[in-house]
């Protein structure tokens, strides 16, 4: 078993070398610990009447990526607000309807830089200045929990456009790579890890991480990637998702990527659930 991790690794580092900040070094114990079918898991998906779920799933992706973040909104209400116009106050509906728009044009646009900005527009129209909106932000970001301790301080306002071009340099090397399901599974969880430990915007960069998380998915297997319950079952285990993100390190100079398999193999193990 050592002999063909250590094999699998140097293979991996010579498959991914041209990439600048997304770690690979893990590959080999992610796909060790995937001891289930997960490509006949996903073809299962596949079965499933996607274009008659995705309303639901959309909507439902939407209020637990929002629960996560403190909004409060009901799952019936989106629905009733979306379909019917019901009419709700403008700070209990907005934000989470804002996030079911911009998962409804990722769905319908590819993952670029620029389609990547658009999408955190939209996302957060109603809590952040125009100006502040898809643009990195210019001010150090610390980020703290519901007590009011600092768990994490983001990449500094110095290095902060640096690192998200190094990103967006290896989404574009990624999404062009032949993956395997289960490698895709592996970037797609380390491309929603590495950015929001950058946490480029000023606001909004846990939503849009969940969002890019199945958009990369959605864009390297296909669009039945969409109804995979990611934020439902990231929400569900709140505590969990917020403690493996925050033992990676307290500063965003001394991230240590070598801790974040608990966190990798969330959404994976989510497939699995989904085709039991």
């Amino acid at each position: 078993m050592k002999e063909l991790y250590l094999q699998l690794l140097c293979q991996n580092k010579m498959r991914f070398n041209n990439l600048k900040i997304i770690p690979t070094n893990l590959i080999p114990a992610f796909l060790n610990a995937v001891t289930f079918p997960a490509q006949k898991c996903f073809n299962t998906l596949q079965e499933q009447n996607f274009e008659a779920l995705i309303f639901s799933k959309t909507t439902s992706s939407a209020v637990h990526s929002a629960k996560i973040e403190g909004e409060n909104v009901v799952l019936s209400d989106l629905i009733k607000n979306i379909k019917q116009n019901t009419p709700y106050k403008t700070a209990y509906i907005n934000p989470t309807k804002d996030l079911y728009n911009a998962y409804c044009f990722a769905q319908e646009n590819t993952l670029t830089l620029q389609n990547l900005l658009k999408t955190h527009q939209l996302i957060t129209r109603s809590f952040l200045t125009k100006k502040a909106q898809g643009k990195i932000r210019t001010v150090d970001e610390i980020i703290f929990n519901e007590h009011g301790n600092i768990v994490y301080t983001a990449a500094t306002k110095e290095t902060v456009s640096e690192e998200f071009k190094n990103f967006i340099h290896d989404l574009e090397i990624l999404k062009t790579t032949t993956l395997t399901l289960t490698e895709t599974f592996y970037f797609a969880s380390m491309l929603h890890l590495v950015l929001v430990k950058i946490h480029p915007f000023e606001d909004g960069n846990g939503r849009l991480c969940r969002l890019v998380e199945k958009w990369f998915l959605a864009e390297k297997l296909n669009r039945n990637a969409w109804s995979l319950d990611l934020e439902k079952n990231y929400h569900e285990q709140q505590n969990h998702y917020f403690t493996t993100l925050n033992k990676l390190g307290l500063f965003y100079e001394e991230v240590s990527y070598n801790k974040g398999l608990p966190f990798l193999l969330l959404s994976i193990q989510q497939l699995k659930k989904q085709c039991q």
